[in-house]
């Protein structure tokens, strides 16, 4: 997952298989950039998944992205 802020920030995702749903984080990062990628491993294929990014500035303040949904590549394997 990707995106941009209009400063320096950490990165991190929360996902769900709900909309609204109770999220999972992904590891924030320590560092801080303006263009963010995070890889969240370990989703089922197949599956639509709900997720907000969030980032964090040098002066500690949040900002946290409205939802947005994608559903995974199905396995190659199971054709």
């Amino acid at each position: 997952i990707t995106w941009s802020t209009d400063e320096a920030a950490t990165s991190q995702v929360r996902y769900s298989l709900t909309a609204g749903g109770v999220a999972t984080d992904t590891i924030a990062t320590t560092t801080y950039d303006e263009s963010h990628a995070v890889v969240v491993s370990g989703l089922s294929a197949g599956t639509r998944y709900y997720f907000k990014v969030v980032s964090v500035d040098l002066s500690g303040n949040s900002t946290v992205s409205s939802e947005e949904s994608a559903v995974t590549a199905l396995d190659p394997s199971m054709d």
